[in-house]
């Protein structure tokens, strides 16, 4: 279509009076929204953009008036074993302190196992883990942490069933006697986690996981809430079925990134089950798009305006029905998004940078007015 050709001039992405956006946000945006967009994106956009502006829609007519109950937590992304090694402790304070000042009621860490696996291997990882999980409990903020097998397919390769869950079941022990968390997801995206495994597990295994792994952290700590789920896949939606069933089971934790806006449905369906089985939702991770970081450019300025508008329908959506808490995942863009043609690894140095600098984007701003108007 010749409308993509001019940029992001599309007669849709006027700001709806009705958005929680300020004026001084959108202006801001407005430079940004007449940026080209690459021809190898212009589909996938105006999709997005389209779905985005007709569910905003949508759910601004369901929302209710008043003060809504909803939570809101952040994820510390550069506290993923993707990253941590090489991020300084003084960084993720200073993105402790930005989420504090946003108005966030607790922060996740999806921290992986191998610092406490090995810890003699692993001792500076382990000691910025104590230090930011302290950081983040005197700042008054929960503390959430949700277990994976890592990000590393050769570390886990050899391991048979037994072997992972001896691993995943003594983590968990120790985040509970080490850190006391406010909540633990025990199983997380089964979908990701046999991708890196490299391995098929039976939805009856994953099952008995979850009420292993739940019954272990409520006998150690029982006003821990536990939790278990992911993305609204089949073989994920017929796990979350027999998770349904463990009495010592809290919560749903529904991941949503872009597959949002082709299984809706499916989410709908999958808070349904939860809520019929007397059990709490949480959104434990949101956003638009889930690219892991690559080679190449994965964060460009271009998809900000996008970002902003997921944000807004994703709360908007987590009010209208009755979930407890959203927490929002690619943090490192309330900081900085990527420069053209600048490689990924030199992009997460300046959003290091961005963060000490105390720098801030529209998408931070954006976050801040859209909690400020949930809570009005």
């Amino acid at each position: 279509m010749v409308i993509f050709a001019v940029g992001l001039v599309f007669a849709s992405f006027i700001w709806s009076k009705a958005s929680a956006i300020g004026a001084e946000t959108k202006a801001v945006l407005a430079g940004i929204q007449k940026m080209k967009i690459p021809e190898e994106f212009r589909s996938k956009y105006g999709g997005q953009e389209s779905w985005l502006g007709n569910k905003l829609a949508e759910l601004r007519g369901e929302k209710q008036a008043g003060g809504g109950t909803l939570k809101f937590r952040a994820q510390i992304v550069l506290a993923h074993p993707a990253f941590i090694s090489g991020v300084p402790l003084d960084v993720l304070f200073k993105m402790v302190d930005a989420f504090k000042e946003l108005g966030v009621d607790g922060v996740d860490i999806n921290p992986g196992f191998e610092p406490w696996l090995h810890p003699e291997l692993n001792k500076e990882d382990l000691n910025k883990y104590d230090a930011l999980i302290e950081y983040i409990k005197k700042n008054d903020l929960e503390v959430w942490l949700a277990y994976h097998c890592g990000v590393d397919p050769e570390a886990i390769k050899d391991w048979d069933w037994e072997k992972y869950k001896k691993v995943e079941l003594a983590t968990l022990k120790t985040w509970v006697e080490r850190y006391h968390p406010a909540g633990i997801n025990v199983v997380h995206e089964i979908t990701t986690m046999e991708s890196r495994w490299r391995k098929s597990v039976s939805i009856e295994e994953w099952a008995r996981l979850v009420e292993e792994g739940c019954r272990l952290i409520k006998n150690l700590d029982p006003g821990i809430l536990t939790g278990a789920g992911g993305l609204p896949y089949e073989k994920e939606m017929e796990c979350l079925r027999k998770y349904l069933n463990v009495k010592e089971l809290d919560f749903v934790r529904l991941n949503i990134y872009d597959q949002w806006f082709h299984t809706f449905n499916n989410y709908e369906t999958m808070i349904k089950w939860a809520k019929n089985a007397g059990k709490k939702v949480y959104i434990g991770e949101a956003w638009r798009n889930a690219a892991f970081p690559e080679p190449g450019n994965v964060f460009p300025l271009f998809w900000e305006p996008l970002d902003i508008k997921f944000l807004e329908a994703v709360t908007l959506y987590a009010g209208t029905r009755e979930i407890e808490a959203v927490c929002f995942w690619w943090t490192n863009l309330f900081f900085k998004y990527q420069d053209p043609d600048q490689p990924t690894k030199e992009y997460f140095k300046a959003v290091y940078q961005a963060i000490h600098d105390g720098k801030r984007t529209s998408v931070y701003r954006a976050l801040g007015e859209i909690i400020k108007a949930e809570r009005r």
